[in-house]
């Protein structure tokens, strides 16, 4: 591992981009462009910086990542030490920078931003909880360290749920038919709702975390007539912890199930939970978390941090406002205020489902809002489903 600070940018190696080099050659590349008014000139290339190394070795790092909110990813091309202390770096962007590289360069490396590089075993550790723990201490240590035993402290276990090609009813699944009997599944209007997921608890390595529970967790949800409204009403969805009921016909046609991978993440808090207004983050404070998060998000997930997942337990990924501030006010039918973050923070993530993971069949009559099922801690530690709230967000 590597960690550097920035002093200065000292020289500009820029390449003009040509589409047509790039398809031709079979390249992926990634286009960034700001918002606005920015001058027309794409390019890719390098950057040579002059840097200061906090601690670590440059040994077998080939790629870095820049401590920012918007993290942008380079290869390490070379390093020398310098005469008069710190050392020279070239890093290499395979991004195509819309506006030019030196133009891009100064608004995302600044006097003081953090580098970080991994070795390929150490990303290959991050599988992890542990060492997951030991990558965010260490970059809360550098990048907000008065706000260190808070930010520990929020992290807690979540479980990205990664849909593949099979479809067996008989371990954890999106999908397929419904479970329980009729009565239980219908909405407040008597129709039967949208059997969501059926998870089998044992699926998921938790250390006994699961124990007190039955093995079977099912969500279902009403996805009729959203035109007039998201089903965020009780009586509109359900969470049941019983296991499924056997011998009973359903109406209507369903979709195939839908098996998925598990991924283990220590997971935190977007910037705009209401978490950083109980915990009094600054708007710096705030800044500095966010780029701590984005980092560590893409430490540990690599290309796809940015990538939209379904999710069991862990945090909501908004898309809006803060999920459990949400959760609070549609279960009490409160208005915006401050003060609701104060019960806010006491609304957990159970299940996560967003149309851009994986585009079941289902939104295309339900539309593209990503479902948030959402639980009070003391109704999680009593086993108690039935105060659920649905919260659902779009763009």
């Amino acid at each position: 591992m590597i960690v550097l600070q920035v002093k200065n940018i000292g020289k500009v190696k820029p390449h003009t981009w040509n589409m047509k080099n790039f398809t031709e050659n079979n390249e992926e590349f990634t286009m960034i462009q700001f918002s606005g008014e920015h001058p027309a000139n794409p390019e890719y290339g390098s950057v040579i910086l002059s840097v200061k190394k906090l601690f670590g070795t440059f040994d077998d790092i080939s790629q870095v990542s820049f401590i920012d909110d918007d993290v942008k990813v380079g290869k390490l091309l070379n390093y020398k030490k310098k005469i008069f202390g710190g050392y020279e770096v070239e890093i290499f962007f395979d991004t195509v920078f819309r506006h030019g590289l030196k133009y891009s360069a100064n608004h995302f490396i600044y006097k003081d931003v953090g580098i970080i590089g991994l070795t390929q075993a150490e990303k290959e550790s991050l599988h992890t909880i542990e060492t997951q723990k030991e990558l965010l201490t260490l970059l809360t240590e550098l990048i907000i360290p008065s706000k260190k035993n808070v930010i520990t402290s929020f992290a807690k276990t979540g479980f990205l749920c990664i849909p593949n090609e099979n479809s067996d009813e008989n371990i954890s699944h999106f999908l397929g038919k419904p479970k329980h009997v009729l009565k239980k599944i219908v909405d407040v209007n008597g129709r039967q709702q949208l059997h969501l997921a059926t998870f089998h608890l044992n699926d998921f390595n938790n250390d006994g975390f699961f124990d007190k529970f039955e093995n079977f967790l099912s969500f279902y949800i009403n996805i009729d007539d959203t035109e007039n409204g998201w089903p965020q009403e009780k009586g509109n969805y359900c969470v049941l912890n019983e296991p499924p009921t056997a011998n009973h016909s359903f109406q209507g046609e369903f979709e195939k199930a839908v098996n998925f991978d598990i991924k283990p993440i220590l997971d935190l808090p977007n910037y705009n939970h209401s978490l950083l207004q109980v915990h009094n983050f600054s708007d710096e404070e705030r800044e500095r978390y966010d780029a701590l998060r984005s980092v560590y998000m893409n430490l540990i997930l690599g290309e796809s941090s940015d990538t939209e997942f379904n999710k069991f337990l862990g945090y909501p990924t908004s898309i809006q406002n803060c999920v459990s501030y949400d959760a609070e006010r549609l279960h009490h039918h409160r208005d915006y205020e401050n003060y609701i973050n104060d019960a806010a923070v006491h609304w957990n993530l159970l299940l996560q489902v967003s149309p851009y993971c994986k585009w079941f069949n289902f939104f295309d009559t339900f539309g593209d809002g990503t479902i948030y099922y959402m639980i009070r801690s003391e109704d999680f530690n009593s086993c108690n489903f039935d105060n659920c709230q649905v919260v659902i967000q779009n763009t």
